[in-house]
């Protein structure tokens, strides 16, 4: 008996270590291939640097790989593109769907529909069908920090009640995982996310997300690698020598 029990130990320990993995969150925003927009990279740019890691090695996950622990290795990206653009749409159909990528996008509910550059329901549900996820980026792309709590209590509210109602109502899923705007959040952000239904937040703070995913120190400190002109170079870099 004693022989067994070390056994099955042993046993829970592998495979305890084996399905631990590290992910590298990726922060797009627009697709306009405008050289002028720091934020803003080219189909054809993001196809490159996408390939890129494709050819070296790195495996693209989806949110639910993450949530359900199906991760494996050092060697793992997630997409996540925040605001919901028009130009997702072209990206997703020209590069991301060829490659089999599930992206997160981040939508803010105040901006649909009042926005020539924005999607619509209907194409934000076309993608959902596809099998993107969807989370929460605020309910007007506010900063949800201690000021706006104290100046403007309604608003900082529906930043986080309202996005996640509208979100659910118009897509059908269920949305607990937050991207803050402008990557700002403040002790009481934390609160009412947790209080509200959310079990993680996205900044854009560098760092490897680690999976399971609860052995991260924050729920909602996890981190992201936002695509900028000026440190993209470097940030990839950064993510193939953590990844060795």
């Amino acid at each position: 008996m004693r022989k067994i029990a070390i056994l099955l130990m042993f046993t829970f320990i592998i495979s305890s270590t084996m399905a631990e993995g590290k992910v590298f969150v990726l922060a797009f925003h627009t697709f306009l291939d405008k050289e002028k927009i720091d934020l803003d990279i080219g189909t054809k740019e993001l196809r490159q640097e996408l390939e890129s890691l494709k050819n070296q090695g790195f495996k693209f996950v989806t949110m639910e790989d993450v949530k359900k622990n199906k991760i494996i290795g050092n060697k793992n990206v997630l997409i996540t593109i925040d605001d919901g653009h028009k130009t997702v749409i072209k990206a997703y159909n020209e590069v991301l769907k060829p490659m089999n990528i599930k992206p997160v996008l981040a939508i803010y509910p105040g901006i649909v529909g009042l926005s020539k550059s924005f999607m619509t329901w209907d194409e934000i549900n076309s993608l959902v069908k596809e099998g993107v996820y969807i989370a929460s980026h605020g309910y007007n792309h506010l900063k949800v920090n201690e000021k706006l709590y104290s100046k403007d209590k309604s608003a900082f509210e529906d930043e986080i009640i309202k996005s996640k109602k509208i979100l659910e109502e118009k897509t059908g899923k269920k949305i607990d995982t937050f991207i803050y705007p402008y990557g700002i959040r403040s002790k009481i952000t934390k609160e009412y996310l947790k209080k509200f239904g959310y079990t993680m937040a996205f900044t854009i703070n560098w760092g490897t997300l680690v999976v399971p995913i609860e052995k991260n120190s924050d729920m909602f400190e996890l981190p992201r690698y936002m695509f900028t002109k000026k440190e993209w170079k470097n940030e990839m870099n950064i993510i193939k020598s953590k990844a060795k």
